[in-house]
């Protein structure tokens, strides 16, 4: 079993050394890029006072911005966000439609109860 970075073979330099170094370069530049990021994306929600209610991880995936707290966004069974959430969308809308990345939208719906008027709760989640 590997351990520690594995490297792709069609990542492996000439010299069989791993990353070339032109990958590593840009590897560190799109790291920056999302730190200028989530630096821009926390400067307005910090302006509009939500900043608390947001966390973010950089990763493999790239820049991850995750709701958090222990309210919910959400009224019980409606896809209609709260007036709170929605200033957080709105705080970070600005940043995210300047950049050229591509966005995923990733979301839960509570599995407790009745999810009327929706089918289902994936319906409700979807």
């Amino acid at each position: 079993t590997a351990t520690g970075v594995v490297v792709p073979p069609n990542l492996v330099d000439s010299t069989g050394n791993g990353f070339a170094a032109s990958d590593v370069v840009e590897a560190q530049q799109e790291v920056q890029n999302l730190q200028h990021m989530e630096a821009a994306i926390q400067a307005s929600l910090t302006q509009h006072g939500v900043a608390d209610k947001v966390g973010f991880d950089i990763d493999q995936r790239g820049l991850t911005v995750k709701l958090v707290g222990t309210q919910t966004f959400f009224a019980g069974n409606s896809a209609v966000l709260q007036a709170s959430s929605q200033t957080i969308i709105d705080a970070m809308a600005p940043v995210i439609l300047a950049s050229s990345n591509q966005i995923s939208v990733e979301g839960h719906a509570d599995v407790h109860g009745s999810p009327t008027p929706y089918a289902s709760d994936w319906d409700l989640s979807a």
